[in-house]
C-alpha cells in the first residue's frame, strides 16, 4: 500500500486542476452568456424571446455537434 498523501499545492496538482478548472469556468461562463446577456440583445437587435432562444439553442447545438470531431482529434493528436 502506499502511504504517500497527495497535497492540494503539490505541482501535479496544480498543473491538472488550473488549466481545468479554468476551461470549466470558461464553459460555463460562455453556455451561460446569452441568459446573461438577453436583456441587452432583446434591446439592441429587437429579438423577441423565441429568436433568443433560437439563437441560444443553435450555440449550444453547435457546441455539441463540435464535442465529436475535436474528441477524435484530441485523442489522436
Amino acid at each position: 500500500m502506499h502511504d504517500k498523501e497527495v497535497s492540494l499545492l503539490s505541482p501535479l496538482f496544480l498543473r491538472l486542476f488550473i488549466p481545468f478548472g479554468l476551461g470549466y469556468f470558461i464553459s460555463v461562463l460562455l453556455g451561460s452568456g446569452n441568459a446573461i446577456m438577453s436583456p441587452i440583445l432583446v434591446e439592441t437587435f429587437s429579438l423577441s424571446p423565441s429568436d433568443l432562444g433560437f439563437m441560444t439553442s443553435i450555440y449550444l447545438i453547435s457546441f455539441g455537434l463540435a464535442q465529436f470531431p475535436l474528441g477524435v482529434l484530441l485523442d489522436r493528436y
